[in-house]
């Protein structure tokens, strides 16, 4: 029980067989708020649930014996004062359970967070418009194709329609990696007709509810300066769809793109690679039902 500002240190073992850790009460919710930290190596066999504050790992501090870390929304799972990467266990899994607001790892560069091959994700409350889980700091999340995606959807009785939806979110420059190829949609669910699949794009990972369809269509663009000059000779990257693997093209003198022969009724990620210009949106999602043009991408001054 975190009841309070301030941080409670465990020195010793937490043990017990089904024994749940639960984090409760009236503690602050924030990264550097009502702090629980753990810095040996517990063996109790229960579920981590953290529904306030924060649960850090400190050194070499581990909770590999309890099967599933349940991450409430504006909480935290605190990794980054850890000697090195936290690796779960085997079939340990992540829940995250935050409706109106997005649950958190907290990371730092080489001190992030690997799932192992059994692994699950569960997103048990999932409303379009909110992101159930982000990784802040500069570390990151490792995915295996292994892992198996649950996501429960809670739309008021509608099911989601075709678009691209995301999952796990990041913050400055910790990123997402690995895609899961497995997904299965709960709850209100996606339409008759539609199937879901996942994707990472730009360090965050995606779920993708499409219509298959054959008809092909294209995407036209251009990439161009602040002042609106075209720039040449920058890889543009579609990937997402039905695509087996991403498909690149360069921009031509005048800075245009061009991707055809796409299936419509998908979620398409372009994006654009650049070392001399940076753009404030390097990604852009892009629901393809006809030809589309003017997906343009502006270099910041």
């Amino acid at each position: 029980l975190i009841d309070g500002q301030g941080a409670i240190n465990i020195i010793s073992v937490i043990e017990g067989a089904g024994r749940k850790l639960t984090l409760i009460g009236n503690g602050f919710n924030g990264l550097n708020e009502a702090i629980l930290n753990l810095s040996w190596v517990n063996t109790y066999s229960g579920e981590t649930i953290i529904k306030k504050g924060s649960l850090a790992l400190i050194g070499d501090g581990s909770i590999a014996d309890s099967p599933v870390i349940e991450i409430a929304g504006d909480c935290y799972f605190d990794v980054q004062s850890r000697t090195g990467q936290y690796i779960l266990s085997a079939g340990q899994s992540l829940r995250f359970s935050g409706r109106t607001a997005t649950g958190y790892i907290a990371t730092t560069t080489g001190r992030g967070l690997t799932t192992s091959s059994t692994s699950s994700l569960y997103f048990t409350d999932f409303a379009p418009g909110v992101v159930p889980a982000t990784i802040s700091g500069s570390g990151g999340l490792t995915l295996q194709t292994t892992n198996q995606v649950f996501v429960n959807v809670n739309n008021g009785g509608i099911p989601l329609p075709a678009g691209a939806y995301k999952l796990i979110a990041k913050t400055n420059s910790g990123s997402v990696s690995g895609t899961p190829s497995s997904v299965t949609v709960t709850g209100d669910g996606i339409p008759p007709g539609t199937s879901a699949s996942l994707i990472t794009s730009n360090g965050e990972l995606y779920m993708l509810v499409a219509t298959p369809s054959s008809a092909p269509a294209s995407i036209t663009g251009r990439v161009v300066t602040s002042d609106g000059r075209g720039i040449a000779n920058l890889n543009i990257t579609v990937a997402g769809g039905d695509l087996a693997s991403p498909i690149t093209v360069r921009t031509n003198s005048f800075g245009f793109y061009r991707f055809e022969g796409l299936p419509v009724g998908m979620t398409y990620f372009l994006t654009v690679d650049s070392k001399k210009y940076s753009f404030a949106e390097s990604t852009r999602a892009v629901d393809l039902s006809e030809d589309i043009q003017g997906v343009d991408f502006i270099a910041v001054p």
